[in-house]
């Protein structure tokens, strides 16, 4: 970070509130270099509101809240400063601030543009060429963990569309194993109930078959009774006849 750039300021019309930013600006610089950033942020704030227009309060300012590692301040304080700079040493200066406020921010592509902005107004600014240099070392670096990042963030979904992949041909296969075991279990079921009725048909004929056998068997029984019954009642006709020529 460069050394507070401190201006003095040129008598105008407003004279009262210009030596008043003036009074501020020195309380705000005896207390920066002091080390108590918080008090010279508020001197400066001070000579801020008595002169907006000038560019070295809000310079001041900006170098305060980068101390105070409020970057985000610190970065809107030098891109006011820029606005305001009325001579490109001004601006390299700002500038040159602002890409230190991007570095610690490790925003750096954004410092790597303030440096370039900062040696185009002020091209032999030598610290504004090695911060530039470093800036986009940082930068290639942090593309390059970035782009890493990328190429693992790639791989981990791929390596995870391959294991639901993997799971799902797990699944289809054990449903279709099941399904086959299921269809095996159901051609066994058949084919023992088809067992069973044939088994059952064969008794129920076996008893047909045997209920036949013993009504034939009545049957030839009865004709065998009818024979002999014939046969004894030809027997006793006979003796009958034969009493009667004795009379």
């Amino acid at each position: 970070m460069k050394t507070i750039f401190y201006l003095l300021l040129i008598l105008s019309p407003l004279w009262l509130w210009s030596q008043s930013a003036n009074r501020s600006i020195r309380q705000g610089v005896k207390a920066f270099q002091q080390g108590n950033f918080t008090e010279a942020q508020g001197y400066f704030e001070e000579a801020v509101k008595a002169d907006p227009t000038q560019f070295a309060p809000v310079f001041n300012q900006g170098d305060a809240w980068y101390e105070m590692d409020s970057v985000s301040r610190a970065a809107e304080a030098f891109q006011t400063a820029i606005a305001k700079a009325e001579d490109k040493a001004a601006k390299a200066q700002a500038f040159h601030n602002l890409g230190n406020t991007f570095l610690k921010a490790q925003q750096y592509e954004q410092s790597v543009q303030a440096f370039q902005q900062a040696l185009l107004h002020n091209p032999k600014d030598e610290e504004s060429r090695y911060n530039l240099a470093y800036a986009m070392t940082k930068l290639q670096e942090q593309q390059q963990q970035n782009q890493d990042q990328e190429n693992n963030q790639d791989q981990n979904e791929e390596q995870e569309q391959d294991k639901e992949q993997q799971e799902k041909q797990d699944q289809s296969d054990q449903e279709k194993e099941n399904e086959e075991q299921q269809n095996q279990q159901d051609q066994q079921d058949q084919q023992q109930q088809n067992d069973q009725q044939q088994e059952q048909e064969k008794q129920e004929q076996q008893q047909q078959i045997s209920k036949q056998q013993a009504e034939q068997i009545l049957q030839a029984l009865e004709k065998e009774e009818q024979k002999i019954q014939q046969k004894l009642n030809k027997k006793a006709e006979v003796k009958t006849e034969k009493k009667e020529k004795d009379w």
